[in-house]
C-alpha cells in the first residue's frame, strides 16, 4: 500500500480485545503482585 505525503497510520498494541468474555483467549487480567512485561518491536524497511 502506498501512502501520500502527510499520510499516517497508527500502531496500537494491546491485550486481546474482549478477553474477559472469551475463555479461549489469553488471560488479560493483571492481579495484584503479578508482574507484566512485554516487548513490542517494529521494523520497517523503506525501498
Amino acid at each position: 500500500r502506498r501512502y501520500k505525503a502527510f499520510s499516517g497510520f497508527c500502531l496500537e498494541p494491546q491485550v486481546w480485545p474482549d478477553a474477559p468474555n472469551r475463555p479461549y483467549f489469553p488471560q488479560a487480567t493483571l492481579w495484584p503482585g503479578q508482574i507484566y512485561h512485554h516487548v513490542t518491536e517494529y521494523r520497517f524497511r523503506l525501498p
